[in-house]
Formats: structure tokens, sequence, C-alpha cells
């Protein structure tokens, strides 16, 4: 039958775009999160959560998927979150794809795009241009289909997400593949299989195998067709993958109804329903559409072996399943297939009715020859688009490569003048730093030098009272007979009792402000109750001169200095730990 070469056994790679946290099982991973919602009151962080548990429960419970998704969409709205309504949107479409209410999610996945470009995250636009792009292949909008694919591996090549580029290879593959170009369809498969084995991705190197065979399938090539399909099922097997091994089984029974098996063909999509029927949680996309394609093999393949009551159970099942789901060319084969099941029964009204609707859904169809060359000139006009687009690309990406080597060279200038200009700075700020070092160092050892000398100058008048007072007790101890010299004796010793501080005193002031300029003003004005005599002993000890110098210069006791010291320390208001003289060299 000629509608069976038309037969779309393409194996769209579905890849939906997830946020979930990697590294833990997803049951550590919904407890973990849960608990967050349990402790934190923050909007951002809750509708966050809840947007990953949403993705969490996304292949094992819809229901409670949708739920969180819902919880995170009010948060979003009622607080202007606007930052997480591209997050929602995708998960709600994904959502929608397994549920296979493909335009609800094409839908979806539109309106959450914009958020997706705002945000700049161009890992998750290149995956939703992959989706959108699977949606459109299997609506049939060829044209659509490769503008978004071509979107995304323009993303995925430029940016190195490896994982995603062989399945646009693989994709856009089925669109040649959809409009009969078998040899592109083949080098982009062969292609995408190239990539997926450098990315040790075993599921989606079955995948291209697969679609591989069915080109060799259509070709006429079934001893090729039979070596790839080998390969796939081995690769489905060794991972698990049901939906996909049941998938395969399909295209077996097909290669096996071309070679005139049909025993064997029926075999293998008994083989398909077993699998079918088996645990799908490796698969994420869409089933309506291969459960169709089963069942349309199904009921061809019983009509042929007569059996006439399982295939028109089959191909009722799939004309419901198209209807519904919008798979208008299964639709028009299963309504074909039972008008002639019905004609071979004898039930003229029946036949007539699905003949009717086999036209029907025949001119909604895209794989008509009228529709499939309007297609093929939509793709032409997309590649052509596509090509003028891409030559635009590189003209701009050579005027930036110009405009990057003058900013280069003009970078390369600038960068070479500030360094010079720069280094001459430095040199001067260098220069100043060691004047002014040198500076510090030549004032500070003439104040060393002027503290010296005062000093010297204290200690060679303390030296010269100890050296008067000293002779006056020797006067007094002498005994004289002389009535005159005894008077004059008298004299003398009343002449070196006169208090020589005060000249001392005063000597000492002129010379230590002269030293120490600012020192008794300073002080003077932070304590204005200090005396002169304080002020004085501030002086002494401000040049770290010990109790017994200061009694000897001033002819106080050590114990009137020891007392004149401990007021000043409470005047001060100083710890005992605290050092006087330290406290004084601040002034």
């Amino acid at each position: 039958m000629q509608f069976l070469a038309l037969m779309n056994l393409r194996k769209i790679l579905f890849s939906f775009i997830s946020f979930l946290l990697i590294g833990s099982t997803l049951a550590q991973q919904a407890d973990s999160l849960k608990k967050i919602l349990d402790t934190t009151k923050d909007v951002e962080a809750r509708t966050s959560v809840y947007i990953r548990l949403s993705n969490i429960y996304q292949n094992t419970n819809t229901d409670t998927s949708v739920y969180y998704l819902n919880k995170a969409r009010s948060l979003a709205r009622e607080f202007q979150l606007e930052k997480y309504s591209g997050k929602i949107g995708v998960s709600y479409a994904d959502i929608l794809v397994m549920q296979d209410s493909l335009d609800k999610a094409l839908k979806e996945y539109s309106n959450a795009k914009p958020a997706i470009i705002e945000d700049g995250d161009e890992e998750v636009l290149a995956k939703l241009y992959l989706v959108t792009g699977n949606i459109y292949l299997t609506n049939d909008n060829y044209a659509r289909a490769l503008e978004e694919y071509n979107h995304g591996l323009l993303l995925s090549e430029q940016n190195g997400y490896h994982y995603l580029t062989p399945h646009f290879y693989n994709n856009t593959g089925s669109i040649y593949h959809s409009i009969e170009s078998y040899k592109k369809a083949y080098e982009n498969y062969s292609k995408a299989a190239e990539l997926f084995k450098s990315n040790a991705d075993s599921v989606n190197l079955a995948v291209a195998f697969a679609n591989i065979a069915d080109v060799y399938i259509k070709t006429g090539q079934y001893a090729l067709a039979r070596e790839y399909l080998i390969e796939a099922k081995t690769l489905y097997q060794n991972t698990g993958n049901t939906v996909r091994l049941s998938e395969i089984y399909v295209s077996f029974a097909d290669l096996a109804r071309k070679q005139g098996q049909l025993k064997e063909a029926f075999h293998y999509i008994v083989l398909s329903e077993k699998e079918m029927a088996k645990d799908q949680k490796l698969y994420r996309g869409p089933l309506a559409g291969i459960v169709s394609l089963q069942l349309l093999n199904k009921g061809i393949i019983c009509f042929e072996l007569d059996s006439l009551d399982k295939a028109e159970s089959a191909l009722m099942e799939c004309y419901h399943i198209s209807t519904e789901k919008g798979f208008y060319s299964n639709a028009s084969r299963a309504a074909l297939q039972l008008s002639k099941l019905y004609e071979r029964k004898g039930n003229v009204d029946q036949a007539l009715l699905f003949f009717k609707n086999y036209d029907h859904y025949s001119d909604k169809a895209s794989n008509n020859k009228k529709l499939k060359q309007l297609a093929q000139n939509e793709l032409a006009y997309a590649i052509e688009k596509q090509k003028k687009a891409q030559e635009i690309v590189l003209l701009e990406a050579r005027n930036q490569q110009i405009r990057t080597y003058w900013i280069f060279i003009t970078g390369i200038i600038s960068f070479i003048f500030l360094s010079i200009l720069l280094f001459l700075l430095l040199r001067l700020e260098k220069s100043k730093r060691l004047r002014l070092i040198e500076s510090k160092k030549s004032i500070e050892k003439d104040l060393e030098y002027r503290n010296k000398e005062l000093a010297t100058g204290v200690l060679f008048q303390m030296k010269k009272n100890e050296l008067v007072l000293e002779t006056s007790k020797k006067l007094k101890k002498l005994k004289l007979e002389n009535e005159a010299n005894a008077r004059i004796v008298n004299d003398i010793i009343s002449t070196l009792d006169t208090d020589p501080a005060t000249d001392l005193g005063e000597e000492f002031d002129i010379r230590f402000k002269d030293v120490h300029t600012g020192f008794y003003k300073s002080l003077g004005d932070e304590y204005p109750g200090l005396t002169t005599n304080e002020l004085r002993l501030c002086a002494f000890l401000r040049l770290n001169m010990n109790t017994k110098d200061i009694s000897a210069i001033t002819y106080q006791s050590t114990n009137s200095i020891t007392v004149a010291r401990h007021r000043l320390r409470q005047k001060f208001n100083l710890d005992k730990e605290a050092s006087l003289a330290g406290f004084l060299s601040r002034f």
C-alpha cells in the first residue's frame, strides 16, 4: 500500500528545561526543600522552592507538580516577581508536553520565552528553542521547526553546550526525513550519532541509530537497517529505556512487513506493546504519537494477516487518539485502512463513512503530495533565509573583529601611555617620599641634638648646684676665731643658700620652649588647672628625667616629687598601669 511508504517513524528528542539540584535523590531533595518552606517566610525563597519541588514531582506525580507550580505562580503574581515568570511558564509547558497537550504547551513556552531572554540565560533559551522546535516538527510545521533549531544550534555551538548540539542535528534530520529528503536526513542523523558517541550519551546515540535505520528502511536498504536497529535495541536494553525500546520494535515490525514477514512483524508489535506497558520513568516526552504509530502498524499487519477484529480494534483506537491529538497524517491513514476493512466485512455504510473521514483528514495532513511540496518550498525559503541571516551574522562578526582589533591596538597604546605616566608619577611620588623621610630624619636628629643639649645644660646646672650646696655645708662646719672672718664666711654662706632654683627654672623654661615649641601651650589648653611648677614637672618628665634628678634640680625632696607626680596622674585621669612620660610625649 502506497501510504505505508509515507509512514513517519522519525524519533524526536525532547529535552526539557530542568531547574533541579544534582547530587542527591529526588526524595531527599524534596524533604530538604520542604524543610526550607517550614523555616523561611522570604517570598522569593519560597517561590524558588515551589518551582524546584514542582520539577521534582514532574515525572512521578503531575498533580503534585502542578500544585507547587500554582503556589509559585500565585506568589510571583502577588508580589510582582517577574524574574520567576519564565521558569514557571516553562515548567507548566513541560508538564503539558508530557500530557500530550502540545498546542497548550507551545503557547506556554512562547509566553515564557521573553522572560528567559530577559534573564540572559542562553543555555535555558537554547533548550527552549529545542523543545518548541520539536512541537512544530510534531505538528508538521517544518519551516518553523527549522527556524527554532537553527537559533538553538547557534547558541549551543557559540557557548559550547556540547550535550545539546547533537539534539539539534538529530531533529533537523527528522525534518528532512519528513519531506523524504533522505540524503540530508542521513547526514544530520550521522552527525548527531557522532556527537552523541563523543559525549558517551548511549540513550540518545540509540535514537540516532534508530533514525538512520528508518532512513535505510525508506530507501530499501534492509540489511543495513537491521544492523542499526539491532545496535539501537542493545543500547536501549542496556539502559532500561522501555518506551524507546517499544519504538524500536515498531521499526522492526515495519522492516519485517516490508520484507513480507507478516508473522514476524506481528511478533515485534506484541513486543512493542509489552515494553510500552512497563515502567516509563526514563522517558520524558509525549507518548500519544508513539502509541498512535504502534496501533496503526498493528492494525495494518493484522489486516494483512486477515485478523480483522484485532485490526479493527487497533485502527479504531489509533483513529481516536490521532483525531484527538491532531495527528492528522495517522488519522487519515487509520481512516483509509478502516474503510478497506469495513469494505472487506461488507459494511458499506461504515466503509463510506471512513473513506469520507480519510478525505477530510488528508486535507488537513501535511504529507499528501501537494502539501508536502508546499512544506518543501517553505523549508527551502527558510533555509535561504537562515543562510542570509548567517551571512549577515558572519559579516557583523568580521566587522566586530576589525573593531575589536582597533580597540585592542588603541588599548595597547593607551596602556603604554598610562604605564609611562604611572611610572613617572610613581617615581615623583617616591622622590617626594624620600625627601619627606630625609626631612623627617633631619628634624628628628635636630630635635635629638637639642634635647641632648638641653639635658646636658640641666645636668651641668645640677652639678653646679650640688657644688654650691656642698661648699655651703663645708663652710658651715668651719669654725673661725676671727670675728671679722666669721662674718665674711657667713655672708658667703647666705649668698650660696639663696635659692638658685628660681633662676635655673626660668632658664630651663626658656630652653625647653625653644626645643619643644607649643608643649606648655597644648598641655595648658587641655588641662588649664595646671600650676607653673606642675607644668615644669611635666617638662622634666617629657625629657624622661627620673625623680632623683628632678629633686636635685628643683631643691625638693624625692618624696615631694613623688607626691607631685601622683597629683598629675589624678589630674590626667591615668590608670596605674599607664606611663606618665608616655602620656606627655604626645603633646
